[in-house]
């Protein structure tokens, strides 16, 4: 392969291996296909938020006391653990049998989050299918607000909204239209990197530009192959001499 190459022959390389590129974009194409229509599971996602209100004590038409948010805040990262633990996932469980999963998967399925600064906590749950996920998040939120309230002896723990089981929901996973689509530009990226790894083990020389650009002198001559004509019986020959231009050859 020439030591440095310029536009033109990187245009010149995707030409020639073209086929090789193509193959692959075919075969990415075909993958993406079979394991997003054959493989491919479904995943869907539900939610549920939960709030701390107050401490559960004193007067509750007294306004908000922000040591006692701030309190709150900071025993959200409690609760955040306390919610994923066996004894909270096992009783959420007991409410759905028919589900056939066990803890540590539905601790694998479960996320966690609040925001910051916030006593806003999010409880999600994903499936295989939506009303599974809505159950497990609806059964692991009461779970939680019965240990919560029986661990702190305080009933500060509300469900602001459950997940809706009958409310249409599409899977989380890749459309099969982006995923074709991303196979087959991955496929030709990778295409036009195998066809630079073969032209760079490649040490054959092809062209005048090759030549010029190797050896970093111009072309004297160029003596093409004898081709014996069968009809007439002889042999042809053509010599061509170049000038000083040596991508401009001249027939003599």
């Amino acid at each position: 392969m020439p030591d440095e190459l310029d536009l033109l022959d990187y245009v010149a390389i995707i030409r020639r291996r073209l086929w090789l590129i193509i193959l692959l974009m075919l075969i990415g194409g075909f993958a993406a296909f079979s394991y997003g229509h054959f493989m491919q599971t479904p995943v869907y996602e539900a939610s549920a938020k939960l709030i701390m209100t107050r401490t559960g004590e004193g007067d509750l038409a007294a306004p908000p006391d922000s040591k006692v948010i701030e309190g709150n805040i900071l025993l959200m990262e409690t609760f955040k653990e306390v919610i994923r633990t066996p004894l909270v996932l096992h009783k959420a469980l007991s409410k759905y049998p028919e589900i056939g999963t066990d803890a540590a998967q539905l601790g694998s399925q479960l996320k966690v989050s609040s925001g910051l600064n916030s006593q806003v906590l999010t409880v999600q749950v994903r499936a295989d299918s939506y009303l599974k996920a809505a159950q497990l998040t609806n059964a692991v939120s009461e779970a939680f607000v019965e240990e919560a309230a029986r661990i702190y002896h305080a009933r500060n723990i509300e469900i602001l909204y459950t997940a809706d089981a009958s409310a249409p929901s599409k899977a989380l996973n890749m459309s099969m239209n982006k995923m074709i689509v991303f196979a087959l530009v991955l496929a030709a990226i990778a295409g036009c990197g195998l066809s630079l790894l073969l032209e760079y083990l490649d040490r054959t020389l092809r062209q005048e530009r090759d030549i010029a650009r190797v050896l970093g002198l111009p072309t004297i001559a160029e003596l093409p192959l004898l081709m014996k004509n069968h009809s007439r019986g002889r042999a042809n020959r053509k010599l061509k001499i170049v000038g000083e231009n040596p991508h401009v050859p001249v027939e003599k």
